[in-house]
């Protein structure tokens, strides 16, 4: 399923190199690469077999994804991890890097693929968090999904995955309060992690 995606997000045309066809990178490849320190003065993650470069981070960014990490440390204590910028392995040809996520308690050489909450902060990277990095947390069946839009200064929540999408979809505004199912010590006021509009 990961193929066809894989296509279209390909600068080139599959058409102009048959009976060839672009070869996308395994995360396995991909994460030999970062073992092998081949990204260590870059910020990349792998999406559908494709190297993308992350964006810098706005001051508001970085403030907004510590303060969600602050929360989530706080009241979720040692019963979970909660982990910054750290890639997911729940794929053969994607390695996403959401900014905040919560898994359970793992070894220390045990893959992370089973995270209960992702949060991606969104200012630039808005419609790739939406478009593309969406249908891959929902097909991993990642039960709750955070997407903070730093310019509506919103938090959209999305549950019930569904194959490639979620189901149920919340916009929550600055005076609500932000929750994860399956989390139930989870209670993130908004006012707390967004400024006001």
């Amino acid at each position: 399923m990961e193929v066809a995606w894989y296509r279209a997000l390909s600068m080139l045309d599959p058409e102009l190199l048959r009976p060839e066809r672009p070869r996308p990178l395994k995360r396995v490849e991909f994460e030999r690469l970062i073992d092998a320190g081949v990204f260590e003065d870059e910020r990349v993650e792998l999406l559908y077999g494709q190297l993308v470069a992350m964006s810098p981070q706005s001051e508001l960014h970085i403030l907004v994804t510590a303060a969600i990490t602050k929360f989530l440390v706080r009241q979720l204590g040692d019963d979970y991890l909660v982990l910054p910028h750290s890639g997911l392995s729940s794929w053969r040809l994607s390695r996403p890097e959401p900014d905040v996520s919560v898994v359970p308690p793992r070894g220390w050489r045990d893959p992370i693929t089973d995270a209960l909450l992702v949060v991606e902060v969104a200012d630039s990277s808005l419609r790739k968090d939406k478009e593309l990095k969406l249908p891959l947390y929902a097909q991993a069946g990642i039960p709750c999904y955070w997407l903070v839009d730093l310019e509506q200064l919103v938090v959209e929540v999305y549950t019930q995955p569904d194959r490639r999408r979620y189901r149920r979809v919340v916009v929550k505004k600055h005076r609500d309060v932000v929750r994860a199912p399956g989390l139930p010590r989870v209670a993130v006021p908004v006012a707390k992690i967004l400024p006001e509009r």
